[in-house]
């Protein structure tokens, strides 16, 4: 049997805190979702605008607008807001690599932190993203689109989210990751209903 690929989430509670503060975008109607990117590993633009692109079509196929706001200016030190999230929101770290501990290193693409009902944090990780994409010969951006919508699918899925087939899979074989990445990202119908659902329940005056 070859490598597998594990696309591991770790859940925290009170994950929120960690991250400090909400963000969101002013919208005159709200979206279904919006991501708010955070592009710490200095990922090519072109390679984040394709990653996103395909990413966000999985979102699109289910029924789900994403307004996707690439956050620019001094990450170091990012402008926030507190105003009440008009529609779930999503923040999403691009790290250069992997932080914290882990049982599988070189394999654990991304994370997610656990959600309220209307907001998600997740992280992913490029070092290790490029390692997979180098390993089994497919593109970066396939392999960042796929962690990001894995990620993502976290903190808008019941745990346990992680499935036998899918996006929301959590091992991927070495002729399966080339299979998966070669066409659209998909959900699964059920999937789809559970995303839809916890979008639409959000930020209920």
């Amino acid at each position: 049997m070859g490598r597998r690929i594990r696309l591991l989430t770790a859940i925290a509670i009170g994950a929120l805190a960690a991250f400090g503060g909400t963000a969101v975008a002013q919208q005159a109607t709200p979206p279904g979702m919006i991501v708010r990117a955070y592009n710490y590993a200095a990922v090519p633009s072109e390679t984040l605008w394709l990653a996103r692109e395909k990413a966000v079509r999985a979102f699109d196929d289910i029924g789900v607008h994403v307004v996707w706001i690439d956050v620019t200016g001094d990450l170091a030190h990012p402008v926030e807001t507190s105003d009440p999230p008009t529609s779930f929101t999503v923040r999403l770290l691009i790290r250069p690599r992997r932080i914290g501990p882990s049982t599988m290193p070189d394999l654990e693409l991304g994370r997610a932190l656990a959600a309220s009902n209307s907001v998600g944090n997740v992280m992913v990780f490029y070092e290790q993203i490029m390692g997979v994409a180098s390993t089994y010969r497919v593109r970066i951006e396939s392999v960042l689109a796929l962690a990001i919508a894995h990620e993502i699918g976290h903190t808008l899925l019941p745990y346990p989210s992680h499935t036998p087939t899918g996006i929301m899979r959590a091992f991927w074989h070495d002729e399966e990751i080339r299979l998966a990445l070669v066409g659209p990202l998909a959900f699964s119908a059920p999937q789809g209903a559970l995303i839809r659902a916890k979008v639409g329940g959000c930020c209920s005056p």
